[in-house]
């Protein structure tokens, strides 16, 4: 087999741009028994020939034809350059200096390349004795090696196109597809996360975000805003979602056993510990684990909190090894830790952990907007509950909700809307009256003088439980079926409640 045609083999073998010139550079050096062979390649903007050298590199306009590169360029013709023709090429300093390399007795071939007219390979120059020089140019091997060298660059780079082609379809697939699924959750939180104000909006988007990401998340709002909520909703639509939602509320637990819920406990760890117990944080491995009003949980325990987020490793109380679990935390707080940072009551080393990813919740007083669908979804969730057949709430009640400042938030709000549902018919409006009797009922609790009632809780529930059922049996007509019925508890119930109220 012809070496020319072994050649060609070899190159069709390369699939790489660099390789495949440096390898025809080879070849050529080789085969052909000349001094010094390399590529002029023309610049992405089609306006220069770039020669990079070993020791050093030239730049040539494609314009400048005092250089024989641009005629040979332009005239897609081959050109022979003896070195006695030198002395009329000696306007370009560039390419003087680079013709310096020629010995006595050589030429310099200047060759196009079939892939001139794209950036890239454009012009061979051989530079070798003008005898053998003149020989090749006529040789058909020749022509046809450097023509598979052209056509293979060019298959290269078409092979590169659609890679990068298919690179970028696929980053944007990927992309398209994300957002597609962002898009979906954000539907999703929708049925969860009633309301459709600019200020809800930007919480689902940032549900959506940290929903997204393994960083722990710090929820901030005040009472009634609907913490726990948002904390089943990141979870619901996160990786952790095949794991359990753990919650606890840290001011709800006695300091001397949040601890051991937490953590756990072996069997004898203390007195009545007659068998192990797995704590929340062992519960919520590959899941979310929501500690609701974090603020509140003594100094010792953050310590140890901060050492689980760390290593995600934890020792039940009376434990001798140590156990890992793998969950999300997600805390909420409704009053300012920086302010228990100052104050020394909270570690800044744990604060900087939980707040990764902050979400602060709007007052429903902030969202007004979102009112009256927010008063939609809780009739039909107590219709729902109860079975209830309760109309619509009126125009004028509506107005008279949205002038309202929902010290309790959305937690307020369902009350309300709860209280005034078991007042209806079925089938009637929520009347402005009904809903005006309700909302002065419920301010009982937000009233400073009540707040500083000597009184005891039990006897300040009483009062107001007395006066829930009185107005309702009045509603009611004196008919303590329908009443029991309109409060959604059993008639056994309303009769001992009665009694217990001296209620008549």
């Amino acid at each position: 087999m012809s070496p020319w045609l072994v050649s060609i083999t070899e190159l069709m073998k390369l699939r790489d741009a660099s390789s495949l010139s440096k390898t025809f550079i080879n070849c050529l050096t080789q085969t052909l028994d000349i001094s010094q062979s390399f590529i002029l390649e023309l610049s992405d903007n089609g306006r220069e020939l770039i020669y990079n050298g070993h020791d050093e590199g030239f730049t040539w306009s494609v314009m400048d034809f005092d250089t024989p590169f641009a005629h040979v360029l332009h005239d897609n013709k081959h050109k022979l350059i003896l070195q006695s023709e030198l002395i009329y090429w000696q306007g370009n300093n560039e390419f003087k200096k680079l013709a310096s390399q020629l010995r006595t007795g050589q030429a310099c071939l200047i060759y196009p390349l079939s892939c001139a007219k794209e950036s890239g390979p454009s012009l061979l120059v051989l530079f070798g004795d003008s005898d053998n020089l003149e020989k090749i140019k006529f040789v058909s091997e020749f022509k046809l090696y450097v023509d598979a060298y052209g056509a293979q660059w060019k298959l290269l780079k078409d092979l590169k196109k659609v890679d990068l082609e298919k690179q970028t379809l696929s980053e944007t697939l990927t992309i398209e597809r994300k957002v597609s699924q962002q898009s979906q959750k954000l539907l999703d939180l929708s049925s969860t996360l009633i309301g459709g104000s600019s200020a809800m909006v930007e919480v689902k988007k940032k549900i959506v975000a940290a929903a997204e990401s393994p960083l722990s998340v710090m929820i901030h709002g005040d009472t009634g805003t609907g913490k726990e909520v948002v904390a089943k909703a990141i979870h619901q639509i996160s990786s952790y979602n095949k794991g359990q939602f753990i919650a606890i509320n840290c001011s709800a637990i006695p300091e001397n056993l949040l601890e051991s819920e937490l953590f756990g406990y072996e069997k004898g760890a203390f007195s009545g510990a007659d068998s192990y117990h797995a704590g929340l944080i062992e519960q919520a491995d590959q899941g979310t684990l929501f500690l609701d009003e974090i603020g509140d949980m003594p100094v010792h325990l953050q310590s140890k909190l901060l050492r689980v987020i760390e290593t995600k490793s934890f020792r039940p109380l009376g434990g001798k090894k140590e156990l890992t679990s793998n969950f999300r935390l997600i805390s909420a707080t409704h009053i300012n830790l920086k302010e228990k940072i100052k104050a020394k009551e909270f570690r800044p080393d744990l604060y900087y952990r939980l707040m990764q990813c902050p979400i602060s919740l709007p007052a429903l007083i902030e969202r007004k907007d979102d009112i009256e669908i927010l008063s939609e979804y809780f009739i039909d969730k107590y219709n729902e509950s109860y079975q209830r057949d309760v109309g619509y709430l009126t125009r004028s009640s509506l107005d008279y909700l949205k002038k309202l400042e929902f010290p309790g938030n959305v937690r307020e709000l369902k009350s309300m809307i709860d209280l005034s549902c078991s007042q209806v018919e079925d089938g009637q409006p929520i009347s402005l009256s009904c809903i005006a009797d309700n909302s002065n009922a419920l301010s009982l609790f937000d009233n400073d003088d009540v707040i500083l009632d000597s009184r005891n809780l039990d006897e300040i529930l009483n009062e107001f439980e007395s006066k829930v059922i009185n107005g309702r049996l009045k509603t009611c007509l004196g008919n303590k079926t329908k009443t029991a019925k309109s409060l959604g508890i059993p008639l056994r119930t309303l009769t001992y409640k009665c009694q217990k109220l001296e209620i008549s």
